[in-house]
């Protein structure tokens, strides 16, 4: 849909970024407008949290919170407490490392499930419980246990932070989070997966506005977030959405399914008949209130995913 097209951000300012773990450098752009409006405003951000999910992949997932646990904090004097959850039925292997596993950056949580609930209930009710408990000003990064980092990730939050967050008065209220994945397809549009390039796009290499929310390495703001389990709960009811349709033989295509009135569809965008997903419905609230996510062309070179073959 041209509506999911991103939103380019005009860059004039620069943010440098090193790190000797990492032994290079980051250029980060920002618009001016937002480095102005936050100038050099006090950073207050209450807390920056560390969620993953794991199942049923022991060997990406201890690598994901190695390279969480190696990574460079510098610059962020607060506890960063990690916290770990395991869907039920998941591999005794990986029960093991998540509670074996050393956290040197603050507090380690073990959140595990007895129920195979699923990923979408993971994500909902991972970050609901946490963003409820957090209040309205807390940064909350996601990662399944499919996804490497990084040393430099979290300078890139932290940039991120003080251009577009600093503090309450200056961070915008559409602002729903930082992405850690680069956009690299056009998933919403059909046919889907066509390869997409900021840079040939919308003429940029570096920063941008995206309406598009970020599933495979991401930062929400809790009190956005919150806003978020208020719509889903009330999405997920039967008249707006049928859960039934979802247990359809796997033999059905996914524009025959029916989960959905069709006046509440996004005009031509390919989330309206996804099953099983949680980031349709954040899909469906960023568009319905004007959201976005900064993304950011080179994170190519902070973040992968591992492919699933």
């Amino acid at each position: 849909s041209r509506k999911h097209k991103l939103l380019a951000a005009r860059l004039k300012s620069t943010t440098t970024v090193a790190t000797a773990a990492a032994k290079q450098q980051l250029q980060l752009e920002f618009p001016e407008r937002v480095v102005n409006y936050c100038g050099t405003s006090e950073r207050q951000v209450d807390e920056i949290q560390i969620h993953v999910i794991g199942w049923r992949r022991p060997g990406p997932f201890v690598s994901l919170l190695h390279q969480l646990e190696q990574s460079n904090y510098g610059g962020w004097d607060i506890p960063v407490p990690l916290y770990i959850h395991l869907d039920g039925g998941a591999l005794p292997s990986v029960k093991e490392i998540g509670e074996t596993f050393s956290w040197t950056h603050g507090q380690k949580h073990i959140d595990s499930r007895e129920d195979n609930v699923g990923l979408r209930k993971m994500w909902l009710s991972s970050l609901g419980d946490a963003a409820k408990v957090a209040g309205d000003n807390t940064l909350m990064l996601m990662f399944e246990d499919d996804t490497s980092v990084s040393s430099i990730y979290f300078q890139w939050i932290l940039a991120a932070i003080d251009s577009y967050g600093r503090n309450n008065r200056c961070r915008d209220s559409h602002l729903m989070g930082f992405s850690l994945s680069p956009i690299r397809v056009e998933e919403l549009s059909a046919p889907p997966f066509l390869p997409w390039d900021s840079r040939d796009s919308i003429g940029s290499s570096f920063a941008y506005l995206s309406v598009i929310p970020s599933s495979w390495g991401v930062a929400y703001w809790s009190d956005r977030w919150n806003e978020f389990s208020e719509f889903v709960d009330v999405r997920l009811k039967p008249t707006y959405y049928n859960t039934e349709e979802e247990r359809s033989p796997i033999t059905k295509k996914y524009d025959d399914l029916r989960l959905t009135p069709e006046e509440y569809h996004i005009p031509n965008c390919r989330s309206n008949i996804w099953p099983k997903s949680w980031k349709r419905f954040m899909i469906d609230f960023m568009y319905a209130r004007g959201l976005v996510m900064v993304n950011y062309y080179i994170l190519t070179i902070l973040f992968r995913f591992f492919l699933r073959f």
